[in-house]
């Protein structure tokens, strides 16, 4: 049975293309963190054909900074800037 996992230069490409396209907001570090994670995310996935597709798509969400520090998309839907970790703040748990 062939390795379920992508292959490395499957993650270059996605990597690659993605520090292209974030290179005046993101390290190629952070970049690489994302892409990592994102098809980490996928790594049991029974069917593989469209991984680094799906992959590409997490990974740029959290680049955009859609992503919760917990994991978790931001129901408002907004972008934080890209830079240090802010604190997101649950508007329903100010008193």
């Amino acid at each position: 049975m062939p390795d379920a996992s992508p292959d490395d230069e499957t993650i270059l490409d996605v990597t690659r293309r993605l520090e292209a396209a974030y290179r005046d907001r993101c390290s190629p570090e952070q970049v690489s963190a994302a892409v990592s994670a994102a098809f980490e995310h996928f790594k049991d996935s029974r069917i593989r054909d469209f991984v680094p597709v799906l992959a590409e798509r997490v990974a740029r969400v959290a680049l955009d900074g859609q992503i919760r520090p917990d994991g978790q998309i931001r129901p408002d839907g907004q972008t934080r800037p890209h830079g240090p970790a802010q604190a997101v703040v649950d508007p329903a748990s100010s008193a």
